[in-house]
């Protein structure tokens, strides 16, 4: 389970850095709360969360851990993937 929170806040980072970027290009009237140090601050966040999931490979007790979550997280992108391009072949016109 732990392996599973660390994947979700590692995505949490990632989502943090496009978005907010986005949000600055795109509609910066919109950003009311401002986070000091970023993109620093998410950068530092998503490596010491990478650095943990390398420390739970050399782990005996925690690898079995890393592996399903690790699973888990390739296919929900399988998932996603796939869907991803049913969505893009639904949107082409007929020809």
């Amino acid at each position: 389970m732990g392996g599973s929170m660390l994947y979700m806040w590692l995505t949490v980072a990632a989502a943090h850095l496009v978005l907010r970027r986005r949000l600055e290009r795109e509609s910066p009237h919109l950003l009311v709360v401002r986070m000091r140090g970023f993109p620093y601050l998410s950068w530092l966040a998503a490596a010491g969360i990478v650095a943990v999931l390398v420390l739970m490979a050399f782990d005996p007790e925690a690898r079995g851990q890393l592996g399903w979550s690790t699973l888990l997280v390739l296919v929900l992108l399988a998932v996603a993937g796939v869907r991803a391009l049913r969505t893009r072949r639904d949107r082409v016109p007929a020809r």
